[in-house]
């Protein structure tokens, strides 16, 4: 079956630009990339901060939990600590928002 036939599928990647958009257009005034190795450092944060946000996490819970958990666990168990995974999202979840009920 051809995969423009599933319509989960996205056609375009306009999402995936848009979320390194931010990063492009201020990539100069990152002081700390001056070596690859720096660039590559915040390639995998921003990477990392972006996933947790197209997931509906909390960047900054999401964080914290990978950097308590995985120093932790054996690599084996990383998954554990993926953004989809039930468990990530029940503690990481960007909280509902509260609507006031008139009576």
């Amino acid at each position: 079956m051809n995969a423009f036939y599933d319509g989960r599928l996205e056609i375009s990647n306009n999402r995936a630009e848009r979320g390194i958009r931010a990063y492009a257009v201020g990539r100069t005034n990152w002081k700390f990339s001056y070596s690859p190795k720096g660039a590559e450092a915040s390639a995998i944060a921003y990477s990392i901060v972006e996933t947790a946000m197209a997931n509906g996490l909390v960047p900054y819970l999401y964080l914290q939990l990978l950097f308590e958990t995985m120093p932790n666990i054996p690599k084996e168990r990383y998954h554990e600590c993926l953004p989809w995974n039930p468990h990530v999202k029940q503690l990481c979840a960007v909280p509902e928002p509260k609507t006031s009920q008139a009576q």
